[in-house]
Formats: C-alpha cells, structure tokens, sequence
C-alpha cells in the first residue's frame, strides 16, 4: 500500500508527499513539531478590493504582534522543525519589521513566500528578494487595467503590479536571485467567458506557477458551467500548457476548475481529521492562532494565542480540535482541494503503518477495513487520539 493516491497528490510549496509522510509518522508516535507557518503580520491596506473581508485602512494605526514576541516565536517555530514560513496581510510589505522577519528566517534556511499586493515601490520589492524571500504571491484577475483599477479601489494600481511582476522575474531571470513568482487569479461568472484570453495574459507575465481561484461562495453555481468549460475552454488551456514544464497548481485546477470538489468535504459524512492543521501555525496581527488561514478568513473562533499558550500547548490544543475542523460548516464548505487531497493522502498513510504494527491472528488482516473487525475499531480509537497500549496490538 506504499504509493495510495500519490498520482492524485498535487505538489505545490509546502505541500508535498514527503511532508505527508512525516506527518503520519509523527501523528503515530505523539510528537509535535511544525512545518508550516502562516502569518497574518497587519490588517492595514492601500487598496480597498471588493472581495477582502480583513483589510484596514493604511492610515490606521498599525497593530500587530509586538516585534520582541514575534522574534521569539519565529525562533521557537524554527527550533521546532519549521521549513517554510508565508507572510501575508492585509499589506505585509506595510509591516515595519517584516525586513528583519525575512532575514531571520532566511538565515535559519527556512523557505519564504509572501503574498502582496504589488502596489509598493520597487525598492521595498528588490529588498525584500535580496533578504530572502523565495517566492511572491501576487493577485491579478484580468488584463483590463480599468477594470482592475476598480476591482481594488485604487487608481494606477495596475500599472504599479505589472511593474512590480517584471522588476520580480528581472531579478529571478537576469540577477539569478532564487525567487519565484505565483499569480493568484479569482475567477468569477463574468470573468469565466474570459479566461482563455486572461490565461494567456499571465503566461506572458512569465510566472512560476499561476494559481486559479474560483470564487468560493458561488461553488454551488459552477457546475452549471461543467460542459460548456470542458468542451470549449478546458481543451484551450490545456493547448497553452503543451510545451511548459512545472506550472503544477495550474495543471491541476484546470482539471478541476468547475467541480465541487475544488473546495470543501462538501457534506461527507466520513472525512479525515485535519492533520495539516496540527503540523501548522495560522497567526492573526494580534496574535490569536487558527486551524488555518481559511478558518480566519471565515470569522472562526481562535484556538488560543501565542502571547498566553507555550509551543506544547499549542500543539495539543490543535491536535484536539483536528476532528472538529473537518466537520466543522467552515471547512465543509471551504476547504482547498490540497488541504483536503493531502488530509486522506495522510489518513491512508495511517492506516499502513497501523496495518503494519498490528499482528492479525487467525487472518484478520483480510478484515482490516471491515467494520465488523476489531482492527477497525482499534484504528477509530487510534486516530480519535487515543493511546492504545503496544501490548493490546497482539492481543486482537
């Protein structure tokens, strides 16, 4: 049972089989650590985009995670096993730390990436490369500069992004600084009709990987599109991507693009806990953390805060809600196709190595997944989070 579903498993920054691997592994033996940091920094903005639910004005006093917790946390992340760090906003690159940040946790070789809005100076941008940032996460959802103009509430906003996308590539194509760029683009019913024309817009952008978003509250309404995008705008994308290596996030949403599948559990009755969520950190500017930033963004309630709740405590606090998230309407219903891929990826992986440790008299390994068996219920147990003694394994 060694490579379930690998086939299936979309590779993208963090998310990778190995990881996958090591989380089970970890999940079985009880311990904490963590891979993957995601933090909230400010909710200010220079922009005022329609569809953003957390920004604040950027003449509002900034308020975040005072820099000395913020330092001694990212250094309890590292120490803990942390690979890869994402800084986002509202603005990030409107934090008055986020240098120092950067250049901390590139020195402690942990990998970068930053979601922007592209609209501050080109210095802050070729900074922010030559401390360390490996990749940039930039939204661009058409390639009307009117339209865009609106789209953010801002005037001139779309000539500062695509500035800011060619100074990005410049410095990744001719100054060979290891640093990528990701385009984010929302897609909604007006746009969809146009994305073959948007598509190829952003490809001669010359970007890492570009990242289709399908508005995620209409979800219910793009399967009303199903036949009209696999007959004539799927066979077009897919032409684009003939010759291109990588581009692994946008080969598999195009495949996807108008199923349901594409975000949340959507009302399964059986679904694996969140076992990223315990492997993660999601922190907000006041220092409250999540099972994920989607929790965030959707008005979840905070696990804890890092200010009162030491690393350990964190990390159970996390592992204790892993089921709760799950079934939870946030999740059901918002839940992005990695997460979830990755989540059963992790929940199969389990069963192997519980497969594995247990000794099955009288054949029962033939019964294994078969309710009726009592390794099925030693493995509801197990991964409920309970301890199950290594004696009882050869006593079924």
């Amino acid at each position: 049972m060694s490579d379930i579903n690998a086939r299936d498993f979309i590779k993208f920054e963090s998310i990778n089989i190995d990881r996958a691997k090591d989380i089970a592994t970890r999940y079985m033996a009880k311990q904490y650590g963590v891979s993957r940091v995601e933090v909230i920094l400010t909710n200010r903005c220079q922009l005022n985009c329609v569809y953003c639910k957390k920004h604040l004005a950027v003449d509002y006093p900034e308020y975040c995670i005072p820099h000395s917790i913020m330092m001694k946390t990212l250094k309890q992340w590292f120490d803990h096993g942390c690979k890869f760090i994402h800084f986002t906003g509202g603005e990030v690159s409107l934090c008055s730390h986020i240098y120092e940040y950067v250049e901390l946790a590139h020195k402690n070789g942990v990998e970068v990436t930053m979601s922007t809005n592209g609209v501050n100076t080109p210095t802050t941008y070729e900074s922010l490369v030559k401390k360390g940032v490996n990749c940039f996460h930039i939204s661009l959802d058409t390639y009307d500069k009117d339209i865009f103009d609106k789209q953010v509430g801002a005037k001139g906003a779309f000539e500062k992004v695509i500035n800011t996308i060619h100074l990005i590539t410049e410095l990744r194509d001719k100054e060979h600084y290891k640093t990528k760029l990701v385009l984010n683009v929302c897609i909604t019913p007006e746009t969809f009709i146009n994305l073959v024309d948007i598509l190829h817009f952003m490809l001669s952008l010359k970007p890492d990987d570009i990242k289709l978003i399908p508005i995620a509250q209409l979800k219910n309404e793009w399967t009303n599109y199903e036949r009209l995008y696999d007959d004539k705008i799927k066979p077009k994308l897919l032409q684009m991507l003939i010759d291109k290596n990588g581009f692994d996030m946008l080969k598999a949403r195009i495949n996807s693009l108008v199923k349901k599948s594409f975000r949340g559990y959507n009302n399964k009755k059986v679904v694996p806990p969140c076992y990223l969520s315990q492997d993660e950190r999601t922190i907000d500017p006041e220092g409250n953390y999540y099972g994920c930033y989607i929790n965030y963004r959707e008005g979840a309630s905070p696990i804890g805060n890092i200010r009162n709740d030491s690393f350990i405590i964190q990390s159970k606090k996390l592992r204790k809600n892993i089921h709760e998230f799950t079934q939870s309407e946030i999740c059901q219903k918002y839940c992005a196709d990695l997460t979830v891929l990755c989540n059963n990826y992790i929940d199969k992986q389990l069963d192997e190595l519980i497969y594995d440790k247990c000794y099955f008299p009288n054949n029962e390994n033939k019964l294994f997944y078969s309710e009726n068996s009592k390794s099925y219920h030693l493995r509801k147990l197990f991964k409920a989070g309970y301890n199950i003694p290594n004696y009882i394994y050869g006593h079924l």
